[in-house]
């Protein structure tokens, strides 16, 4: 069952969805109408969520995006989900750069939320139609290294574990956890790897990295029609 905040200031929105939810066996923990209520809260009941919608018109403002991206730093295992009524190269950009798992476009049926919150859930990247072709572009638009022996040759062995977990979604703090090393050597590794590479920012650097198949799989990128 899992841990679920809604977040909206959509009375009909915040209510619909969270007995849709309640129906398909999510747990409600909280419905509030903006994120700082969140974060503000300090009960048990709002520890340890698994996964948090947030519906607002001003989703893809970069005030929304960097509380988003603040939250993901204190709560790095915790999913997010956002509806937006419009997007862009950019703003996708931005969305997958702040810890979010995607979005949804406003129209979504309700009822259709429940089973993308649970791919969200389980670290699958969700994509409203016609990001797909967005992302394409900026894949055209960014230069790789020539080829991945040449950029596996140009980093060191840690620097390749953080761009391994980089590229499955993992945020800064978790990619510390994982690999046992202080927060500050995370982030010095990735300026390391973005100098070594050329990238502008992460998203970037793994747009190049998927472009020249440095990895194999780093998870399943959903669109919805």
């Amino acid at each position: 069952m899992l841990k679920t905040v809604i977040v909206s200031k959509n009375s009909f929105f915040l209510h619909t969805l969270a007995s849709v939810l309640d129906a398909a066996s999510f747990k409600i923990v909280m419905q509030v109408d903006d994120l700082d209520v969140f974060e503000k809260a300090r009960s048990a009941r709002a520890r340890d969520i698994d996964v948090i919608v947030i519906e607002d018109a001003e989703a893809a403002s970069d005030r929304i995006l960097a509380k988003l991206a603040a939250l993901h730093r204190r709560r790095p295992v915790m999913k997010s989900l956002l509806v937006v009524p419009n997007f862009d190269a950019a703003f996708l950009s931005k969305m997958f750069e702040s810890g979010c798992s995607g979005c949804l476009p406003s129209n979504v049926p309700l009822n259709a939320i429940a089973p993308y919150l649970r791919l969200a859930a389980d670290g699958q990247r969700i994509l409203p139609d016609g990001a797909a072709d967005l992302l394409q572009q900026l894949v055209l638009e960014t230069t790789p290294p020539a080829d991945a022996t040449a950029l596996r040759s140009r980093l060191t062995e840690r620097e390749t574990c953080v761009l391994s977990h980089l590229l499955r979604g993992a945020p800064n703090k978790l990619i510390a956890s994982k690999l046992h090393v202080p927060l500050t050597t995370v982030k010095a590794d990735l300026k390391s790897i973005m100098r070594k590479t050329g990238a502008q920012n992460r998203t970037a650097l793994a747009v190049s990295a998927v472009k020249i198949g440095f990895f194999g799989s780093t998870g399943q990128v959903l669109s919805i029609g």
